[in-house]
């Protein structure tokens, strides 16, 4: 049976990360892979913030060419690799445009509001699902642990994880024929399209 990878938004640092490790040291074959709006490359993709919302009327372009001389020092401290400072720098320069927490605009389509703190759309009452002792019981999932949409604990976790690079990870895969498919919806802000472009322009593969 073929085998496909695909994920969206953090799954972009998972699934390079796993697919390479299959194809490269696991040799196990791999039909093709597929991403979409990922988080891939923070050194491309950080630096797309501006761009991005002047281009959709977010911020005008004075304050454009002011973040984008911020974003270099945020690229710095990417080459640096100091975990959580480079976090900060990097999101700290963007609050102009997205107050963090709870924007005036949906991070995942800017044409909606935010209205709840976090992920900004309404509850969905998933929780309510994900928590039912009769759900738990079928899925065969512990009762004693209780979900929560994005959890504090495993969030400061993939903090560590956050701007790490790992555009560089299909290269062999492409190598070696492996069709990859990444896409990005066009108003979606924290992965936007335009750092989507940045990041697989600049990888650099035989094809």
């Amino acid at each position: 049976m073929p085998l496909y990878l695909t994920g969206e938004s953090f799954a972009g640092h998972y699934i390079p990360a796993i697919a390479n490790y299959l194809h490269e040291e696991k040799k196990v074959p791999i039909a093709g892979l597929a991403i979409g709006n990922g988080w891939v490359d923070p050194f491309y993709q950080y630096p797309s913030y501006p761009e991005f919302a002047r281009s959709e009327g977010i911020i005008q372009a004075g304050h454009e060419k002011v973040l984008d001389v911020m974003y270099q020092f945020c690229r710095i401290s990417l080459i640096l690799g100091v975990p959580f400072v480079s976090t900060f720098a990097c999101q700290m320069t963007g609050a102009s445009i997205a107050t963090p927490a709870y924007p005036d605009f949906n991070l995942y389509d800017i044409r909606e509001p935010c209205v709840t703190m976090g992920l900004c759309y309404p509850d969905d009452h998933l929780w309510e699902v994900m928590n039912a002792v009769d759900y738990r019981v079928k899925m065969g999932i512990p009762l004693e642990n209780e979900w929560e949409m994005c959890a504090g604990a495993p969030h400061m976790m993939l903090m560590l994880d956050m701007e790490k690079m790992y555009g560089y990870k299909l290269a062999p895969l492409l190598d070696d024929g492996i069709p990859i498919l990444i896409y990005n919806g066009d108003k979606d802000y924290i992965c936007n399209w335009m750092g989507g472009l940045e990041w697989t322009e600049a990888l650099e593969w035989t094809g």
